[in-house]
């Protein structure tokens, strides 16, 4: 008001959840305390200093530009991790992050200026140099944004209106093709009608915190089919989120209650790097998969950091080795000796393997000499997708995620 300028600072205390997690939340809250007091000694007189949420602390530095606002974020910093604080005789060094917005220039309202100091500090994480990001504008990040937005009211509502369907894509014995079991993967019936893959929605998903009821829809839909059909066996992949989510286990462990026989025909497929990352929460979540009946794979394999302790831990049922290492496996000595050594690692466990993305007959030849298991891929059969018992409608979709021509009808 008085035409002067300003930034908004907000200041994140990090690893909290590792502080919690290995000296107890006690620790961490006084971490928090300490940090907080050693950045207000550091302000100067006139500028403003609070809690802004739990492990994150707001201020306004008046007077301030981009240089000033480089010196003073490093100062904060300094006085965080210059001296370890004690912790009940265990001494935990603290580092921030920050995340900084120009004011007026670039937010005129208080709500405003949190949000893009927010979104800021996502960056700042990542700068491991700086651990500082200012707020700039970006016409490519509001289309972005915009497009959340509506890919978040498209989840929603297709969840309201019950539009999220499976399609199921089949897994084939590499000894003699015989149809094993079948993926379930997401198809989203649009208001148009038009299907498209939900693929493409996850993510957005992930980061609007939807994926929960994404996934719990799936389960929901593969369960109603497992017990509709005896003759089925399914698998469905699981997000990490939902991983820790005691209502999708508990969802899970009512539907063997009422029907053990179909909950035994199922796979519960998770990523390689959702596996490493909440390895605690996985073992809980295999030892009652295992115990109602279910089977585990872990998906995507060889995408992340490998682990042999993942295999020996948690010895899943399957290994489905990640596709990127099988489209051109025929022209690619390097991926021809990393499969060969996932499927001999695997055997060593008395895991199964699924190569994914089998397009062609020479790769399945090579493939089933390197000791692959089954088959998923354009080989064996594309999705199709499942509309309710008794039918099944033929997918038939483009590179895109886009249906090709109109849906054909046949027996299930």
């Amino acid at each position: 008001a008085d035409g002067g300028s300003a930034v908004f600072l907000i200041i994140a205390v990090l690893d909290i959840g590792r502080i919690n997690a290995n000296f107890g939340y006690e620790a961490g809250d006084r971490v928090i305390d300490v940090a907080g007091e050693r950045i207000l000694r550091r302000m100067r007189q006139g500028d403003v200093f609070g809690s802004f949420s739990g492990h994150k602390f707001g201020a306004i530095l008046n007077d301030c530009d981009e240089r000033a606002l480089i010196i003073a974020a490093e100062r904060f910093r300094e006085t965080v991790r210059g001296e370890a604080i004690d912790c009940d005789g265990a001494a935990v060094r603290a580092d921030v992050a920050i995340g900084a917005v120009m004011l007026p220039q670039h937010a005129l309202s208080g709500a405003m200026a949190a949000n893009r100091a927010e979104e800021a500090l996502g960056d700042a994480r990542r700068d491991v140099d700086r651990h500082l990001n200012l707020y700039e504008p970006s016409a490519t990040r509001d289309a972005l944004r915009r497009r959340n937005v509506e890919v978040a009211e498209t989840i929603q509502r297709g969840l309201v209106e019950d539009r999220f369907l499976l399609a199921y894509q089949p897994i084939a014995s590499a000894a003699d093709r015989t149809v094993i079991s079948h993926e379930a993967l997401s198809r989203l019936v649009l208001s148009s009608e038009e299907i498209v893959s939900g693929g493409p929605y996850v993510e957005v998903a992930e980061k609007l915190g939807l994926i929960r009821r994404l996934d719990m829809r799936a389960l929901t839909l593969v369960m109603a089919d497992l017990q509709a059909s005896p003759s089925l066996r399914l698998s469905v992949n699981v997000s990490p989120e939902t991983l820790a989510d005691p209502a999708w286990l508990s969802m899970l462990v009512a539907g063997a209650c009422r029907d053990g026989d179909a909950l035994r025909r199922l796979t519960i497929e998770i990523t390689e790097t959702a596996a490493l990352s909440r390895m605690d929460d996985l073992r809980h979540v295999v030892a009652t998969v295992r115990d109602i009946g279910c089977r585990i794979a872990i998906d995507d394999f060889g995408s992340g950091h490998t682990s042999l302790r993942m295999l020996r831990d948690i010895k899943p049922d399957w290994l489905k080795i990640d596709g990127a290492f099988i489209r051109d496996i025929g022209h690619d000595e390097d991926a021809v000796v990393f499969v060969r050594a996932l499927t001999t690692l695997a055997d060593h466990f008395g895991i199964r393997t699924v190569a994914e993305f089998v397009q062609d007959e020479a790769s399945a030849a090579l493939l089933a000499e390197l000791g692959i298991t089954a088959f998923q891929g354009r080989l064996i059969g594309e999705p199709r997708l499942r509309v309710g018992p008794g039918a099944t409608v033929l997918d038939g979709l483009d590179g895109d995620g886009w249906l090709r021509g109109p849906l054909v009808v046949a027996p299930a």
